[in-house]
């Protein structure tokens, strides 16, 4: 019995800690959609995203330059979040 509880306490420090690798989220508190760019640190090719009003989108890179049109762009890298409000980006705390 006591190696069960251990395997299983093992096993939820593991799911623990790799939930707290995050990716990048960015988070659209004004009334307008933005277009977004995500460009990848390891230079493979970028993306593009609406970033519609009022929206969440989670998890765009692990590092990168996210770029938004009529904004501005910030340097990203995991477990970073960020919030367009007012026509400005800026790294929300936690």
């Amino acid at each position: 019995m006591n190696r069960l509880f251990l395997s299983t306490a093992i096993f939820m420090a593991i799911l623990a800690s790799g939930s707290a690798a995050m990716a990048v989220d960015i988070e659209n508190a004004d009334d307008q959609d933005y277009e977004v760019t995500i460009i990848p640190k390891d230079g493979q090719g970028s993306s593009t995203l609406v970033l519609a009003a009022g929206t969440t989108e989670e998890s765009v890179c692990t590092a990168c330059t996210i770029k938004i049109e009529g904004v501005g762009e910030v340097e990203a890298q995991d477990g970073d979040n960020f919030e367009v409000s007012g026509g400005r980006i800026s790294r929300k705390s936690d």
